[in-house]
């Protein structure tokens, strides 16, 4: 039972309930401008979402807003983790 978080090629987040009954969409984050390829979530209540347009964004797990962005790469993201301290 719990949350689910899914990255798309439609550039979408989407945030699910699951549990036995089965699952709902809760919502949908928009903001990003490549495809998704990595999600990271982290014990602060941060989402870490990697894309194809060399950006990390960081999202709220409480209300999908966005938080802000890590930038450097120059190329595609594919791999977030977070530390046991929260760290990225």
């Amino acid at each position: 039972d719990g949350t689910v978080y899914s990255g798309s090629m439609d550039t979408t987040i989407r945030v699910w309930t699951h549990d036995r009954d089965g699952s709902r969409l809760i919502r949908t984050i928009e903001g990003h401008f490549g495809t998704l390829t990595s999600l990271a979530l982290s014990k602060n209540g941060r989402l870490y979402a990697g894309t194809t347009d060399t950006t990390i964004r960081v999202w709220s797990t409480a209300d999908g807003s966005y938080l802000g962005s890590l930038e450097g790469h120059t190329r595609s993201v594919f791999a977030i983790v977070v530390g046991a301290d929260g760290t990225v």
